[in-house]
């Protein structure tokens, strides 16, 4: 009976709130817990377990705002002694609702939060047969692919992208299209990957060399080891040739050519990092995984396709 005092309670915001004195009810639209979800998720989980007790009580401080700045200040503000991801904060940041908005031309739903499609939708069928794509995922792919000076950062230290203070910075030129692009990229550069892990698990397995073109008996899967972590710079590298050559144009409903342009892209990209790589002699010394992640790889390969 004593939890209210003990508690700092709950706060909500909504777009908008209808109060129900009668019922003693008050219906909320457009609701974000900002402040005490592990209280709600405590409390939840004793009410499943037939274990909370019928005197406990809680204060509740509902907030109805629409402006989607202040949100998020009241957001970071409230949690300054919580450990919040980032990407939490912007969420609700005018540029990604908008953003989130574009790409439902694209038949694609970003999720500004986590579960936010399963949460909002399972039950209606209008973004069935959409791409879901988790706003952490469209900023890396994008900042990786088309900002050359923070591509080897999105690798590195993405959780430094949705930093409050770079958030705006960091999407000043996205668009709905470059989003896309860069995701179709990403998903068909991972498949390579899987291939290319096949290939080190099954000597026998051979994908990965069809893939490039090369001749089984002729292929060394060592000189291309770096292709184990190396999404993020395939991604920049494609987007480079691509901007630098401007032969390939994307858009969501693929075609057969298409596809085969994107896969001499990538091929492209594979083998000019694989020479980059090997005609480096500290390069070469180097463990894969921090080649990856390397701002000077990242430069090196930049400036050799211009």
């Amino acid at each position: 009976k004593m939890f209210y005092f003990y508690n700092n309670g709950v706060t909500i915001i909504c777009d908008e709130a209808q109060n129900s004195p009668g019922n003693n009810e008050i219906n909320l639209s457009g609701v974000s817990i900002v402040n005490g979800a592990q209280t709600v998720n405590s409390l939840a989980e004793l009410n499943s377990e037939g274990s909370l007790q019928e005197n406990v009580n809680i204060l509740i401080r509902i907030i109805q705002i629409k402006d989607y700045e202040q949100r998020a200040k009241i957001t970071e503000y409230l949690n300054s002694q919580t450990a919040i991801k980032e990407s939490y904060f912007i969420a609700n940041h005018s540029l990604v609702r908008k953003l989130q908005e574009d790409l439902f031309k694209y038949k694609y739903y970003l999720e500004r939060q986590i579960n936010e499609y399963a949460y909002k939708h399972q039950n209606t069928s209008k973004y069935n047969d959409y791409h879901i794509l988790p706003v952490e995922h469209a900023i890396q792919r994008y900042v990786g692919g088309y900002l050359n000076n923070k591509a080897s950062q999105a690798k590195s230290n993405k959780s430094t992208l949705f930093d409050s203070k770079n958030i705006e910075e960091n999407m000043q030129e996205i668009s709905a299209e470059k989003v896309v692009i860069s995701d179709i990229l990403y998903e068909r550069i991972s498949a390579v990957i899987t291939m290319y892990r096949k290939n080190r698990r099954n000597a026998n397995n051979n994908e990965f060399s069809t893939f490039l073109n090369v001749n089984p008996d002729e292929y060394n899967s060592d000189l291309y080891s770096f292709v184990n972590t190396c999404d993020i710079l395939i991604l920049n590298t494609v987007i480079n040739i691509q901007n630098n050559n401007s032969q390939l144009s994307i858009v969501p409903e693929f075609e057969e050519k298409q596809d085969q342009k994107i896969d001499e892209c990538i091929r492209e990209a594979i083998n000019l990092i694989k020479d980059i790589i090997s005609n480096d002699e500290d390069l070469k010394s180097s463990a894969p995984a921090t080649l990856t992640k390397s701002a000077k790889v990242f430069n090196l390969v930049q400036k050799a396709i211009k």
